[in-house]
């Protein structure tokens, strides 16, 4: 039996040992992070991030662990009352890790509640879903194929179960190195995972009401300041502003001024169509599609899920549209101001309304 080689697995396999535990603080201390955040805690999120990350923790531990206990067995079975010792311990340790099975199983369902997660659009969720499964997979696997050969080997001393043996436990430390990898960018503060809630749709649901309103703030300031520039009397009147301009000027700057007010018909329609497109961002009666998409998978599953980068976003869309209508909403109302207050309009503001 090579000594030397299992005292060398027993003593990475403690130090990685010591690393999953010293990663569960940083994980713990980002998902921390990631739910004091304000919006986190405006929106209602529930962070699922926490339970899927003591999966990940269990089965790190359990994939260290073993090659250490292996190790261990090895470098001190030198005795029949020793031997026996293990093989009761063994059977315990088995034990242990098929209840432990049942109990990350359990978890699992407890977080990935949901018969449809193929409809899931969410890489991060199907990526931190697919590193729970392999790593339950790798754990069975491990363990089965390191027993299986222990067991053999302590028996009929054969040489070819140690080489074996030491291909299985450095192919399980590798496994537990990536997966520790994973773990480390899955449960970065950018990416804890969160799941809406009841209170989160309605806040959702609440914002998308004062949205559509702001909409048809706009949409109704929009089609009075249309109608005013296709009047007779807007026509009229900047007619002799512009009459006005170049009389102001010298003949040097006619052209000038013919360019300012050609420039400022161009700018106007750039204006418009601007704000038309601000508009049909939020169609009548129907909701925009960042919001659209978030009620209809909250209602088809019971719950979305979002990483709190994809929340930032979604704030940031919707502080965009937001920003965008209050925008065009007092620029609107400046102008049809300003034309009240030369007497293009009266107090009505539009020209069908005009008596």
């Amino acid at each position: 039996m090579n000594l030397d080689f299992w005292s060398i697995i027993a003593q990475i396999s403690a130090t990685l040992l010591g690393l999953v535990f010293a990663g569960q603080v940083f994980y713990l201390t980002n998902i921390n992070d990631a739910m004091e955040v304000q919006k986190i805690q405006d929106f209602g999120f529930q962070d699922i991030s926490s339970q899927a990350m003591v999966i990940c923790i269990l089965t790190n531990i359990i994939l260290f662990l073993y090659p250490l206990l292996v190790a261990v067995c090895l470098i001190t079975t030198t005795g029949r009352q020793v031997l026996i010792f293990w093989e009761v311990f063994w059977v315990l340790v088995i034990i242990f890790i098929i209840v432990l099975e049942l109990v990350i199983n359990k978890k699992s369902k407890d977080i990935f509640t949901n018969k449809n997660l193929k409809d899931k659009k969410n890489p991060k969720f199907e990526l931190v879903v697919n590193r729970v499964k392999l790593g339950q997979v790798f754990v069975c696997i491990g363990v089965v194929l390191l027993v299986g050969l222990l067991v053999p080997y302590k028996v009929f001393s054969i040489q070819v179960f140690e080489i074996l043996l030491q291909f299985a436990v450095i192919t399980m430390i590798i496994i537990g190195l990536g997966l520790i990898v994973f773990d480390l960018i899955a449960f970065e503060k950018q990416n804890i995972l969160f799941k809406s809630t009841g209170k989160t749709l309605k806040i959702i649901e609440r914002m998308n009401q004062e949205l559509n309103l702001r909409r048809q703030q706009l949409d109704s300031l929009y089609i009075d300041y249309s109608n005013i520039l296709r009047s007779d009397e807007y026509a009229e009147w900047e007619e002799e502003r512009f009459k006005e301009i170049k009389d102001t000027l010298s003949h040097a700057f006619q052209k000038n001024a013919v360019e300012m007010i050609d420039n400022e018909k161009v700018e106007r329609k750039i204006f418009l169509e601007n704000c038309r497109n601000s508009i049909e961002k939020i169609p009548p009666g129907k909701n925009p599609k960042f919001i659209a998409d978030f009620i209809a998978e909250t209602n088809r599953n019971g719950f979305s899920i979002y990483s709190l980068n994809q929340i930032f976003k979604f704030q940031e869309e919707l502080d965009n549209i937001t920003m965008e209508l209050n925008n065009f909403t007092t620029t609107l109302k400046g102008r049809l101001s300003y034309l009240r207050e030369n007497g293009v309009i009266d107090k009505s503001g539009v020209k069908s309304r005009m008596s």
